[in-house]
């Protein structure tokens, strides 16, 4: 049994081509800003360094628009196969 990670962390992307690959993944992202304030949800969109998060996790009918440099670190499921 292949043990693969459908959307794999690497440590030598930028955090916004790792979004880039979450969001081609359909998979839910956690990001925790510099000032320790944390978001989960969808990733919508990514353009000009900014983040647009969408069905945000407790605030269903909210979406959260980020500064990609304002983010120290990302969270997503690694799923196995």
């Amino acid at each position: 049994m292949d043990k693969t990670p459908l959307v794999k962390m690497h440590a030598l992307n930028s955090f916004e081509e790792q979004l880039k690959l979450i969001q081609q993944g359909h998979k839910k992202v956690t990001i925790v800003l510099k000032s320790g304030k944390e978001y989960s949800g969808n990733v919508a969109e990514i353009e000009q360094g900014r983040l647009l998060l969408t069905k945000l996790v407790g605030k269903e009918y909210f979406d959260a628009l980020v500064h990609i440099e304002d983010i120290s670190a990302l969270e997503s499921r690694a799923e196995y196969m």
